[in-house]
C-alpha cells in the first residue's frame, strides 16, 4: 500500500527544515521539540510525511553533558503522540528509524533501554497500531521500492529478541480479531510475469497477456477488496546495498506494476530447483508470522522449482494457501499437469486459464473473470511476435480457454 505525501509544504516542514539546514545546534534540536510538541495534528502528520525523517534522527542528539533531545523525541512520537499520527506519518517514522543506526545495549546513554532508543520507538509504534491500522502500517513499510521493507526490519534490522518476539506476538493477537482474511497474492518474475528465462514461446521480455488483471482481480478477490496487496517472491539474489531490489522495483513499474513488495533470494539459492524452492519457503515462512491476518496464493512457472514449493505451501500450510498457480513454459505433459493437480497445483498455459481455475476455487467473482479474458486478448492482439506461427499457437491456446469460459456463462 503507497500512501502519498502532501505535495504543497506545510509551515510546520518549512520551519523544521530550516533548523535542519546546516548544522543543527542545541537550541535548534529544542525548538524542533517545542514545534512538534505543540503542533496540531494536521501539521505533525504533515511534516513527518514531508521531512527527511532519516535526517532529522540524524540532527537531533542526545548529548553527553545536556538534554537528551533524540531520547525525548522518539518518546513523544512513539509514544505520546502516537495516537496522534495517521499511517502514513507511523509509516515515516519507522522509514527514519530503519535507514538510521539502531543503537544495541549499553551504546545508548539511557541502559534502561535495553534494546535501543530507536528500536523501542520502532517496538512502541507497531505496539500501539492496533487493528486495520496495524495492517495498513505494515503494508506501508513494506511498500517502498529500496531494500527497507518489513522483512528486513523483523529478521535483520531489529537486533533485540525480546523486541522481535513482543511484535510478533502483537501481530498475531491482532490478527484475531479478523473476521475474515483477505488474500495476499504471490508472484515469481521471471517466466512468470514476462518471458525471460525459459520461456520461448513469447518474444524475450514480452509481459504475459493479462498477467497485471490476473494479479488485480486476485488482489481484489470476490468483495473487490482495495489494491495493494501483491507481492513478488523470486529468486534474483539479494545483496547489502539493495541495488538488486532497486532495480526490480524499476523494472516492474516499467512494465505496469503499481504497487508491490519485493522478496528476493540468494546466491545459494541459485544452484538448483531445489534450492530455490527452499529459499522461496523461507522467505514465505517469514512473510507468514508477519502477516498472520492473511490468506496466500502463489503465482508460479514450471521452469524453476515454482511448483515444488507450491506443493510445499499448500501441504505445510493449507489453511493459509488457498490457490497454486503454475505458468506451463516448459510443455508440461498431460499427466505431469494431472499429477500436480492432484497435489493442488493448478497448471495453465495463459492468464485466462490461471483465472477460470481462480475462480473455481472462488478466489475471484465472474465480473473480474470477464475483466481478465478482455485484458489477455487486448494485450495479446498487441504483441509483436517472432513468427505467424508463434502468434498462431499463442491464439489458439487463448481461444481453448475462452471456450472453457463460455461454460461459465452459461
Amino acid at each position: 500500500m503507497i500512501i502519498s505525501s502532501p505535495q504543497k509544504p506545510c509551515a510546520l516542514t518549512k520551519r523544521v527544515q530550516e533548523l535542519m539546514d546546516g548544522h543543527t545546534d542545541r537550541s535548534e534540536e529544542k525548538e524542533i521539540l517545542d514545534l512538534f510538541r505543540g503542533a496540531d495534528n494536521s501539521s505533525l502528520n504533515c511534516a513527518l510525511q514531508q521531512l527527511d525523517t532519516a535526517a532529522l534522527f540524524n540532527d537531533v542528539d542526545d548529548h553527553w553533558f545536556g538534554p537528551k533531545n533524540k531520547t525525548e523525541l522518539l518518546k513523544m512520537l512513539s509514544q505520546d503522540r502516537l495516537q496522534d499520527l495517521e499511517v502514513p506519518a507511523r509509516s515515516a517514522v519507522v522509514g527514519g528509524l530503519q535507514v538510521g543506526h539502531t543503537t544495541l545495549e549499553g551504546e545508548e546513554q539511557d541502559s534502561t533501554l535495553a534494546g535501543g532508543i530507536e528500536e523501542q520507538a520502532i517496538r512502541d509504534i507497531f505496539l500501539g497500531s492496533r487493528g486495520h491500522r496495524l495492517t495498513a502500517l505494515k503494508n506501508a513499510v513494506n511498500a517502498g521500492a529500496d531494500k527497507y521493507d518489513m522483512q528486513k526490519l523483523m529478521f535483520d534490522d531489529l537486533d533485540d529478541q525480546g523486541f522481535r518476539t513482543a511484535m510478533f506476538d502483537h501481530f498475531q493477537s491482532e490478527s484475531s480479531q479478523v473476521s475474515s482474511r483477505v488474500l495476499k497474492p504471490l508472484s515469481d518474475i521471471d517466466d512468470t510475469f514476462y518471458s525471460s528465462l525459459k520461456d520461448t514461446r513469447y518474444p524475450g521480455n514480452t509481459v504475459y497477456p493479462g498477467v497485471l488483471a490476473f494479479y488485480d482481480e486476485l488482489d481484489k478477490g470476490v468483495t473487490e477488496d482495495v489494491l495493494g496487496d501483491l507481492t513478488f517472491l523470486t529468486a534474483r539474489p539479494d545483496e547489502a546495498t539493495g541495488t538488486v531490489k532497486s532495480r526490480t522495483h524499476t523494472t516492474l513499474r516499467e512494465n505496469g506494476v503499481k504497487e508491490a513488495a519485493v522478496l528476493l533470494g540468494s546466491l545459494a539459492g541459485l544452484i538448483n530447483n531445489e534450492a530455490m524452492a527452499r529459499k522461496k519457503m523461507e522467505n514465505f515462512q517469514e512473510y507468514l508470522q508477519i502477516y498472520p491476518e492473511y490468506d496466500f496464493s502463489w503465482v508460479g512457472d514450471s521452469g524453476q522449482g515454482d511448483a515444488l514449493l507450491g506443493e510445499r505451501m499448500l501441504k505445510d500450510h493449507a489453511d493459509r494457501v488457498k490457490g497454486v498457480f503454475i505458468h506451463n513454459v516448459t510443455e508440461l505433459s498431460d499427466a505431469e499437469k494431472a499429477s500436480l493437480r492432484e497435489k493442488g497445483v493448478r497448471v495453465f498455459d495463459t492468464y485466462l486459464g490461471a483465472g477460470l481455475e481462480a475462480y473455481e476455487l472462488g478466489l475471484i467473482g465472474q465480473d473480474g473473470l470477464k475483466r481478465i479474458a478482455q485484458a489477455v486478448e487486448k494485450d495479446l492482439d498487441a504483441i509483436r511476435f517472432d513468427s505467424q506461427e508463434q502468434k498462431q499457437a499463442r491464439r489458439a491456446e487463448f481461444e481453448k480457454d475462452r471456450e472453457r469460459l463460455t461454460t461459465v456463462f452459461s
